[in-house]
């Protein structure tokens, strides 16, 4: 099944699944609930993740950033087949716009509720409902930073894997598996600098299992913090899309009604 060229130019857009995983894995930005206690014991772990948080610009710097608003495209090969923006808010908030011709696909989480609004001609079409394997892809990616920033008070559980390597980096290995919520998320991370390098999601669908594999690259800084403008997403059946981010802004101001499906 095409992964990509769906969510706006079939009838119905059910598939959505598929698009909204392998979007998802395009950048990086999941977080937690401060409230949360962190169960990370392992003294090797700590320091792993230790030093990735200062590969991101420290504690301290990625406290300051309340939203990020990111604008580019998607690609298949040499064609564009989206414009993109999607905007995310502390705690846990996002809404993706997407963009083909006349047609334009919104999705959002404002914290409680996951959704999704089509449009053809600037008129709303009927409401379309997440399934329960949708809403999750949705709901894992709306949090705002990382899993790794916040271990010390997630809840997640997490595990050091043996190392690997990435075209032919030395990296830490790091799985990440959330409460409540099926599949696991495994990170590498450069050893030398820490930096993100590969994300691994996994994941039950109806189809069977899903494995959704992102590389990351192209690191530029916005307000300290290293971001990946280029990411490029391949599904286990070999389905890839690639995304340039043209811009990265922080803290520009939004209301959390923006989220909601108004």
């Amino acid at each position: 099944m095409k992964q990509l060229a769906l969510p706006i130019d079939t009838p119905n857009m059910r598939p959505i699944l598929p698009f909204l995983v392998l979007f998802y894995g395009l950048f990086l930005l999941s977080g937690l609930k401060a409230e949360e206690a962190g169960t990370v014991t392992d003294p090797a772990l700590i320091k792993v993740l230790d030093e990735y948080i200062e590969s991101r610009g420290g504690q301290a710097r990625l406290v300051q950033v309340a939203s990020l608003t990111y604008t580019g495209a998607i690609f298949e090969g040499d064609k564009k087949v989206f414009e993109i923006v999607n905007v995310q808010k502390q705690p846990n908030m996002s809404r993706v716009v997407l963009e083909q011709g006349n047609m334009r696909m919104v999705i959002g989480y404002d914290g409680i509720r996951a959704w999704v609004r089509r449009e053809l001609d600037g008129q709303r079409l009927p409401r379309m409902e997440l399934g329960l394997e949708e809403r999750d892809v949705v709901i894992r990616e709306a949090d705002f930073i990382d899993p790794l920033i916040h271990y010390k008070r997630s809840g997640y559980t997490y595990t050091l894997l043996n190392d690997a390597r990435v075209q032919g980096t030395p990296c830490y290995v790091v799985e990440v598996q959330r409460p409540n919520m099926p599949g696991k998320e495994v990170f590498y991370l450069e050893k030398e600098t820490g930096t993100l390098l590969k994300r691994v999601v996994t994941f039950p669908s109806d189809s069977g299992e899903k494995v959704i594999s992102s590389l990351y690259s192209d690191y530029r800084f916005v307000e300290g913090i290293p971001i990946a403008y280029e990411v490029r997403t391949r599904s286990g059946d070999g389905e890839e899309q690639v995304i340039l981010w043209d811009s990265v802004i922080p803290n520009k101001g939004v209301f959390d009604s923006y989220f909601s499906d108004r």
